[in-house]
Parts: C-alpha cells; sequence; structure tokens
C-alpha cells in the first residue's frame, strides 16, 4: 500500500512538471525542466518525439540533429519523404518549414547559423550594391584643372601677357581615369572621362569640350579654333577653371553615371604694349 502511494505522488510530480506549449504546425513542445519536447505529426497523422537538453544537444526518434549555440533546429520526416524543420534563432523566434533551402534552414534564418555551424552572411541587396558602387565612384581622385595659355607670359622678357594677344586655352592635367575597388565578394571598375572645361577669364567665359594646342611656329596674331580668348583690357586677371567629369561605374550586372566637377584658378598679369620710336643718334 505504502509502494503503490509513492509511485502516486510520483506519477503528480512529474505532471505538474511537465509544461506544454502548442506549436504552429499542430505539434506540441513540451518542456520538463531541463529537457525540451518536440512532437510534430505529419500528413498521416504518425507522431514523432524530439527532445533538447538544457545543453542545446538534441535526439529525435526517426534520427538526430545537431545545433549550434545561440540557435537551434529540429528536422522531422514527413510521409512524402521531405522534411519539417523547426528552426528557432538566438532570439527564441522560432519558424517551421518544409523542405527547406539547400543551406538546409528556413527561409528568412540565411543570416543566421548555417548547416556547418559557422555565421553566413546574407548576400548584397542591389540596393546596397548601387549604393556602394555610387560610394567609390564618388571617392575617385580626380585632377584638378591645370590652366595652360600659348603663349605662356613665361616665355617673354616681361613676364605678361599683351592685351590684344590672342590665347589659346587649354588644360594639362590628364582627361581620363580609371579605378577599381572590392569589398566581401562585391567589385566595381570605374572609369571617368574630362566632358568639359568652363574657363571664366573676368571679362567673358570660356566653354570648351575640345583644346588644340598653339603650334610653336604659328602667326603670333593666330586665334585657337576651338578654345580661345584675347584681353581687351589691363589688368591681373584671375582665371577660373572648372573641369567637368563623367565617371561611369560598373558592378554586379548593375551601372551608371556620377557627374563630379573640379576647380583650379590661375593668374595673368595683363598689360599693354607700347611702341616707342627713337631717333638714331
Amino acid at each position: 500500500m505504502r509502494t503503490l502511494t509513492l509511485e502516486l505522488i510520483l506519477v503528480s510530480f512529474l505532471l505538474f512538471s511537465i509544461e506544454g506549449v502548442a506549436l504552429a504546425d499542430g505539434g506540441v513542445e513540451l518542456n520538463t525542466g531541463g529537457d525540451r519536447f518536440t512532437v510534430s505529426s505529419d500528413a498521416s497523422g504518425r507522431n514523432e518525439k524530439q527532445s533538447s537538453d538544457s545543453r542545446g544537444s538534441k535526439s529525435s526518434s526517426q534520427g538526430g540533429s545537431t545545433g549550434s549555440s545561440g540557435s537551434s533546429d529540429r528536422t522531422a520526416s514527413s510521409s512524402g519523404g521531405s522534411k519539417l524543420v523547426r528552426r528557432c534563432d538566438s532570439a527564441g523566434v522560432c519558424q517551421t518549414c518544409e523542405t527547406p533551402a539547400a543551406s538546409g534552414l528556413c527561409p528568412g534564418y540565411l543570416n543566421d547559423i548555417n548547416a556547418t555551424g559557422q555565421q553566413e552572411a546574407a548576400p548584397p541587396t542591389p540596393e546596397e550594391i548601387r549604393n556602394w558602387a555610387i560610394s567609390v565612384a564618388t571617392s575617385v581622385r580626380l585632377p584638378a584643372p591645370a590652366v595652360g595659355v600659348d603663349p605662356d607670359p613665361s616665355v617673354n622678357r616681361w613676364r605678361i601677357v599683351a592685351v590684344g594677344q590672342p590665347l589659346w586655352l587649354h588644360d594639362n592635367s590628364t582627361s581620363t581615369v580609371t579605378s577599381s575597388a572590392a569589398n566581401q565578394g562585391m567589385s566595381v571598375s570605374i572609369s571617368a572621362r574630362r566632358t568639359r572645361v568652363r574657363f571664366d577669364m573676368q571679362e567673358k567665359v570660356i566653354t570648351c569640350t575640345t583644346m588644340t594646342r598653339r603650334p610653336a611656329n604659328a602667326d603670333p596674331k593666330a586665334k585657337s579654333p576651338d578654345c580661345g580668348y584675347t584681353y581687351q583690357r589691363k589688368g591681373d586677371r584671375r582665371i577660373t577653371a572648372t573641369a567637368t567629369w563623367q565617371i561611369t561605374w560598373h558592378a554586379a550586372n548593375q551601372s551608371g553615371t556620377v557627374p563630379m566637377t573640379r576647380t583650379s584658378t590661375r593668374t595673368l598679369p595683363v598689360r599693354e604694349l607700347l611702341a616707342v620710336n627713337t631717333r638714331p643718334s
């Protein structure tokens, strides 16, 4: 009689120690303190039981599955040969799916712990790739314009530009730049091209898409065919040159263009040359 009473007390204690939680897939998760059991039913109504201890290891009546710290998953076979996987992340959010992706995870958990227990980074979205590529494109180092004039005042003994002297304008810097970058499996190629240069001469603004250099044997009164200017008044003239660039980027089957500008200045001393007639002695 005493033995029967002790058995009844033990059974009652076990019943009150078990907590049951209904799962979305029709199964029940039982918590008995140190162990957790998941019972799910397949299409034929057969029940399958899985258990996991407090250290994160699992066992199943149909076959075991391993877990990793911070997340857990439980696998059971359905009648159609596919697998039911219940995946729980480190925040305690669980999901049950059938026939998971090749990674062995439910959809939406690709950035959680993968089948090998290693952290698997989610692939970048097209928008993330585009934003990164534009950021790289706008950080490319482009040269500032090198303001050039022909004939340059340094070639005459007065170091000046004469009023009425035709000047041939040009930019001595490079007109193309290429670059590339890579980051976390992504790569981007950059090509930049200077499209035009705007010369503010203080008397007038000249915009040039081509800039022909003055030949060494050119007539002193010859004017530039595409980019030139002749000062009409004397004074110190500050030339402001603004180069416009078109930067083209290509990354992961995407491409785009970004306009950018670079500016520099140069001051020219513009003076009048006077002819002086002298009578021989």
